[in-house]
């Protein structure tokens, strides 16, 4: 087993143009939720479009094609949803 102070990447030793310790602030929970946040609401966004697309009663819109993508995406986002929740909110037990 490596010790792990030898695992550790230290920055702040480039000659004087690398940070203090203390100045980095990181939180890898607040930048899980802001990625996941990111996702769900661009899945979303894109899921109304497609649900405005099929609703529209526009000459330039294709209904049969506007209800194959809003299918595919009603039977795709779920999934992808589940993993992305999945993935960031999952606890190790160290």
């Amino acid at each position: 087993m490596a010790d792990p102070e030898e695992e550790t990447l230290d920055l702040t030793g480039s000659g004087g143009a690398g940070f203090a310790k203390g100045d980095v602030k990181f939180d890898i929970e607040k930048e899980k939720i802001a990625l996941a946040k990111l996702i769900l609401i661009g899945l979303a966004v894109i899921f109304v479009m497609s649900f405005l697309f099929l609703v529209a009663k526009c000459p330039f819109i294709d209904n049969e094609s506007a209800k194959t993508a809003f299918e595919f995406i009603k039977e795709t986002f779920p999934p992808i949803v589940t993993l992305v929740l999945g993935a960031y909110f999952t606890r190790k037990n160290d």
